[in-house]
């Protein structure tokens, strides 16, 4: 065990920049996956808002409603 250790801290000190950009291209790489997830979930979020409110989806073609950033 102590073997593989001391090892993997060689690796990391000998190609420390590569394994941080593949950490960078990791994390972009699941950031964009996590994207169109996201967004389904805050659509959602302000049709139940719209809901409660007594607005519907089709209340806001006709007029535009703005609401306050703060609330």
């Amino acid at each position: 065990m102590l073997a593989l250790l001391s090892r993997l801290r060689r690796l990391f000190a000998r190609h420390w920049g590569a394994l941080l950009i593949l950490l960078a291209i990791a994390g972009a790489s699941a950031a964009i996956l996590l994207i169109p997830a996201v967004h389904v979930r805050a659509a959602s979020v302000w049709d139940r808002a719209l809901s409660w409110t007594g607005l519907g989806a089709g209340d806001q073609a006709d007029e535009q409603t703005y609401w306050c950033p703060m609330h």
